[in-house]
């Protein structure tokens, strides 16, 4: 069985505390966009026409460097399109409209809520085990979103709630691609299936700014 060494472990931690704080950061330069009286639909309209050019570049790297024609089918394509839209279009959409109604602290903490939300779907679709500690940290989150929702209520007032559900509502989302991504992960690797599923969220994201176009 192979085992982690401890260099590679450490490295790990880094990478993921690294990327967490990079992807806390993200609500915060999106509250700055805001500010530039630009809206959810823009910001993502905006991230995506950035993103697509170099996903479709790495794919077409990826491709030729090496064949993948084994495993990268139709029916494989499609499952993860749908997963790059719950992962990246529909989670990121819900996210960036919350942050039009709630602080990004408050933001972050619901969207945090995922990785729980990932052990209970896990539960019941995959029959895997809830550690006791998991159910406590459960709690420990979920008290924690309430009081921090309720001191925004104070402040602020409208729109709060309905901002926390869609962050929610966001947090399931990727708790769906997380979950049903490992398989595609493995089959394909990290590179290409990110690259596919980010190409997927693209379209998804460019067709949503087109359907708002035509009913504007």
């Amino acid at each position: 069985m192979k085992t982690i060494s401890d260099k590679n472990l450490s490295l790990g931690f880094a990478l993921a505390g690294f990327g967490t704080l990079l992807f806390s950061l993200k609500s915060i330069f999106i509250k700055f966009l805001y500010a530039e009286n630009m809206d959810a639909d823009e910001v993502l309209v905006l991230r995506m026409v950035m993103s697509l050019p170099i996903y479709v570049v790495v794919l077409i790297w990826l491709l030729r460097r090496k064949s993948s024609e084994s495993t990268l089918n139709i029916s494989t394509i499609t499952k993860i399109f749908m997963l790059g839209f719950f992962g990246y279009y529909l989670a990121s959409l819900l996210d960036l409209m919350s942050l039009e109604l709630i602080s990004a602290q408050l933001e972050r903490l619901g969207l945090f809520t995922y990785p729980f939300m990932v052990a209970v779907l896990g539960y019941f679709f995959f029959s895997e085990k809830i550690m006791r500690r998991t159910i406590f940290s459960l709690i420990i989150t979920y008290v924690g979103l309430y009081v921090v929702m309720g001191h925004e209520l104070r402040l602020t007032g409208d729109g709060v709630i309905e901002g926390t559900f869609m962050v929610l509502g966001s947090a399931l989302s990727f708790a769906f691609y997380v979950l049903f991504s490992k398989r595609y992960i493995k089959q394909l690797g990290p590179q290409l299936f990110t690259c596919i599923a980010m190409i997927s969220s693209c379209l998804f994201g460019l067709l949503h700014k087109c359907d708002c176009a035509g009913d504007s």
